[in-house]
């Protein structure tokens, strides 16, 4: 009888697992989209609940959010002035040499753009210059040996914009 009991238990354990659902983080909405301009931003989501809440340091120079409509998680420090997420794009990563930075800023100024490896030593420097819309760089790391390397983008500004800074990390492979 105990042996029955115990051949019952397994097949069901196993036909259970047969049966088992898998989840995984999905969305589906019916549409959606943000804007944003130097004064606003806004994110709109149809079909789904978007319920953001937002926190500030007490010194408040530090805005933290949470939700839903995320479209940059990183903690950022709200007196600096960064590029966005959609001004820099930097590819690709990894790398086995080739790099590429493309800057779409409406910005307009002097670019420093300098490669650092992981220990801080600056490997590469380029200049050039932002009239406001897109600029591609090209970068070739196959002489530098594999591993983690930050791309820092600083833009310096004609009269009248602003000074952004970014930077990025990449791994060479």
């Amino acid at each position: 009888m105990k042996t029955k009991l115990t051949f019952c238990a397994l097949l069901l354990s196993l036909t259970l697992v047969g049966y088992s659902q898998s989840m995984t983080p999905t969305v589906v909405n019916a549409g959606g989209t943000s804007y944003a301009d130097s004064s606003i931003s806004v994110e709109w989501s149809i079909g789904e609940v978007a319920v953001v809440s937002t926190m500030t340091s007490v010194d408040k120079r530090f805005v933290f959010s949470n939700g839903f409509l995320q479209s940059d998680l990183s903690c950022k420090d709200k007196d600096s002035n960064s590029f966005t997420t959609d001004e820099i794009t930097v590819l690709p990563s990894p790398t086995y040499g080739q790099l590429e930075v493309w800057i779409d800023t409406r910005q307009q100024g002097s670019l420093l753009i300098a490669i650092n490896n992981a220990a801080g030593k600056e490997v590469y420097s380029q200049k050039t210059t932002s009239y406001g819309n897109h600029v591609t760089e090209r970068f070739n790391l196959k002489a530098q040996p594999s591993g983690t390397y930050f791309v820092q983008v600083t833009l310096l500004p004609a009269p009248g914009f602003t000074t952004k800074r970014g930077a990025y990390r990449i791994v060479k492979i």
